[in-house]
């Protein structure tokens, strides 16, 4: 190859447009409660995978589920084809040590990509059907996460990092679960159990929107709001 060939090689390959891309982390309760509602929850889950395989764009997913303990179930794999998951609700619901691992550890592998291979937008999805109670008696080796850690590590990744933090809870004191672990008000829903899957339907459809641009955020609407029976809430002040 000439001098001149490499150099033109250069060119082109500063001007070629990087392909943007989404990570996904959903995170999933399946503390032994999930079990009144598994076939719809199930149903839900699959569904969200689903059309996240039809949306346009490149996007990853990290999903992990918890109980007592805290596992990673996919770890950085394409949306399409629709990656499987089998809920198999268990034990008790360590959701401070879910929430704070399942982001911490999705942060540290982004900060470990070179420049320019990095997401440009990144959504964390919390399903769960209940309240925190077991992340102070969680087995070693796993850190056992305070409420006031989780929360300066989501305000941290939301304010600094611009995630979008989604926490998707069965009933309405979710709203003061969620704002306690610092998680803006307009990405807070509160599902009525047997809704869950039109839960996960509309979260899905706000994802495929984010991912193609057509909105700024994961802002639930008024509409989806009332389609959930859901509490309504005033605009977040954080949201600016």
């Amino acid at each position: 190859m000439t001098e001149v060939t490499t150099k033109k090689a250069r060119v082109s390959s500063r001007k070629r447009k990087k392909e943007t891309w989404t990570a996904i982390l959903l995170v999933v309760d399946r503390s032994g409660s999930m079990r009144e509602i598994l076939g719809d929850a199930q149903g839900g889950i699959d569904a969200f995978l689903e059309e996240q395989a039809k949306a346009p764009g490149l996007a990853l997913l990290w999903l992990a589920d918890f109980d007592t303990e805290f596992r990673w179930v996919h770890e950085g794999v394409p949306v399409s084809p629709a990656p499987a998951y089998k809920l198999q609700p268990r034990g008790w619901t360590a959701l401070l040590n879910a929430v704070g691992t399942g982001c911490t550890t999705l942060e540290e592998k982004i900060d470990a990509m070179p420049d320019g291979t990095r997401p440009d937008k990144v959504v964390a999805v919390i399903v769960t059907d209940g309240h925190e109670n077991r992340s102070s008696m969680a087995p070693p080796p796993q850190k056992r996460w305070s409420r006031d850690e989780v929360k300066e590590k989501l305000t941290h990744l939301q304010q600094v990092h611009g995630w979008q933090v989604v926490y998707l809870g069965a009933d309405v004191a979710s709203f003061d679960e969620a704002r306690n672990l610092g998680v803006r008000m307009d990405t807070i829903s509160n599902y009525d159990p047997s809704n869950i899957r039109a839960a996960f339907g509309v979260t899905t459809q706000n994802l495929a929107d984010f991912r193609a641009g057509r909105t700024a955020n994961m802002a639930y609407s008024v509409e989806q709001r009332g389609l959930l029976s859901d509490t309504p809430v005033l605009p977040d002040p954080d949201n600016t």
